[in-house]
């Protein structure tokens, strides 16, 4: 529920357009854009780690999209802030956190406190109050992301009077021309190189998975059982789907 009201909530040109929700006797279902240039997180897999370059770019357009008006990361589990792991009340500071989780990841290759077994992932999250930086690391990376990772929520980076003015115009970005971004004037720093129906950069196994399910429920008029997620179902604006 909380993926799909942040893709209702928001409204940008680099977060991807929900048309349609619906749900079935046993799944959910989100009807999202087709992005045949593959995902942030495909082409990270692909090449482990990217140049600071590429993740600046990447991440000035995180920025701008969801963190400076709703909150965004959602079930990533190296990405979960210390506050939540203790319960207790967060805001917009949690999210970024998360920001700076990505930031070190996609220029170090892995989350910074990453480990295979949640239980002991979450305790270095509660417990390690140290990041270790590789030469990958600028200097104005390693000092945003450690503004971004202070475990007091109060005084991480973006949670001051500012709000994420702190975090976009931190010298690490001096180089982004934020009026440019946001028009989408900035060369990009890769081009997939694919039209708007190439499957290249879609999961191999995809077009062996066989679609099992029944007919969504919402369109069969039973919206009564205990288990449907109320409020889930959502029809955006006509757009291109209509006609496909």
């Amino acid at each position: 529920m909380a993926e799909r009201k942040i893709l209702t909530d928001i409204s940008h040109p680099f977060v991807v357009k929900l048309h349609y929700a619906f749900q079935s006797e046993s799944k959910l279902y989100l009807v999202m854009d087709y992005l045949s240039g593959g995902s942030l997180a495909t082409h990270l897999r692909r090449r482990r780690k990217f140049p600071e370059e590429w993740a600046r770019f990447y991440a000035a357009e995180v920025g701008v999209s969801g963190l400076k008006g709703a909150t965004t990361f959602c079930g990533t589990a190296a990405y979960i802030a210390p506050e939540l792991l203790k319960g207790r009340t967060y805001g917009k500071a949690a999210d970024w956190w998360s920001f700076g989780i990505l930031l070190y990841e996609m220029i170090g290759g892995k989350p910074p406190y990453y480990h295979r077994n949640r239980d002991i992932m979450f305790q270095t999250i509660l417990k390690q109050d140290w990041v270790t930086f590789s030469p990958s690391f600028s200097d104005a990376a390693i000092s945003l992301i450690n503004g971004l990772l202070t475990r007091d929520p109060m005084m991480r980076l973006g949670s001051g009077p500012r709000g994420a003015d702190e975090v976009l115009t931190h010298p690490f970005f001096d180089v982004i021309d934020w009026p440019e971004l946001l028009e989408r004037k900035m060369q990009p720093p890769f081009n997939p190189g694919v039209g708007k129906m190439d499957t290249h950069y879609a999961p191999r196994n995809m077009n062996d998975i066989t679609a099992r399910d029944r007919a969504p429920s919402v369109m069969m008029g039973k919206t009564d059982r205990p288990n449907d997620f109320d409020g889930f179902s959502f029809v955006g604006r006509p757009s291109s789907l209509s006609n496909v």
